[in-house]
């Protein structure tokens, strides 16, 4: 019969395997109520050193510690994601095919990570045409900047910007139930010029499925926020004259049709499904409605100026230190 030391042993190593290879494993804590003898720990420890893959809610004390397998692959996404937003490594493949099953856990996944960073400043919202249904993503408050704004290279590991028509909410909305909700809210609102900045925390976000690029907030970054038009109403918000600058160059100027339709019937639509996501939408948030003008992946030391016509313009600075 193996020893308690040895046992333990093995159960360590099962658990560093899951650690280096990101299953749900095993962590250790500091146990008020060791066994008392090797032969339960004889017992109990092997099962957990050969088979640490298995998914359960079991507790093996030994020498001091607790040895516990409970995580699901949904909570182990959720604390990686956590992490990657405080600079630890990036998701891959593996770790989110079993988690992000669906859209409902795309959106758990975003609530549980939110709620562990910043209140929320700003949603990320968006469709590709009218009858479907837009996106909701979560962007942390400390990200979102009024221009003229920076981002450092310590917050950022890629550069992406997307140029972008926002809105601001001023008062509280009405039911979203109400017959005339688009009508009552236009004077809850005020429009503007916005550029999204976008990195993610995926190892490999070309590739990567839709409902992961969801989970991680739709692989938002940041917003940066031109001056609010109160007077907005009497445009049209479906098609808008755009221009897009960086580092002096015009990349875009012309006009463009707003993706998804009217850029308010994108809001409103937004409006009527968040519901209490993350917090719910709230007076003081902003909800920016699509790009314009494309993404565009950039390098540090370079300048993004962005206009939207009867809106006002937008700058964002990525220097280089």
């Amino acid at each position: 019969m193996p020893g308690i030391g040895q046992a333990s042993r093995r159960a360590r190593r099962a658990g560093d395997f899951c650690a280096v290879n990101n299953a749900p494993g095993f962590q250790f804590r500091q146990s008020r109520n060791p066994l008392k003898s090797c032969s339960e720990a004889a017992i109990y420890l092997p099962q957990i050193a050969n088979r640490f893959d298995r998914i359960a809610s079991l507790t093996i004390q030994a020498r001091g510690y607790d040895i516990v397998a409970d995580r699901s692959p949904e909570t182990v996404v959720i604390e990686l994601l956590r992490a990657a937003h405080q600079g630890g490594r990036k998701l891959t493949g593996a770790d989110l095919e079993n988690a992000v099953v669906d859209l409902a856990a795309a959106y758990r996944i975003q609530e549980a990570v939110i709620g562990a960073l910043e209140p929320v400043g700003a949603f990320k919202t968006g469709r590709n045409s009218a009858d479907e249904t837009p996106i909701m993503a979560p962007i942390p408050a400390d990200r979102v900047r009024r221009s003229p704004a920076r981002f450092s290279r310590s917050e950022l590991g890629l550069v992406g910007i997307e140029l972008e028509l926002a809105f601001r909410v001023d008062r509280v909305l009405p039911d979203p139930a109400d017959a005339d909700f688009a009508g009552r809210a236009r004077g809850c609102v005020s429009a503007l010029a916005a550029i999204e900045v976008v990195d993610t925390r995926l190892a490999d976000h070309e590739s990567a499925h839709p409902l992961w690029k969801l989970a991680d907030n739709q692989i938002n970054a940041g917003l940066v926020c031109g001056e609010a038009v109160g007077n907005w109403q009497g445009m049209d918000l479906s098609r808008v004259g755009a221009k897009l600058q960086i580092a002096g160059e015009t990349i875009f100027d012309g006009t463009v049709s707003v993706p998804g339709g009217d850029a308010f019937d994108v809001f409103c639509a937004f409006a009527r499904c968040v519901g209490d996501h993350c917090g719910g939408l709230q007076p003081g948030q902003l909800v920016t409605t699509g790009s314009v003008t494309g993404l565009r992946y950039i390098e540090f030391g370079q300048v993004v100026h962005g206009q939207i016509e009867g809106l006002g313009a937008v700058r964002v600075d990525f220097p280089e230190v």
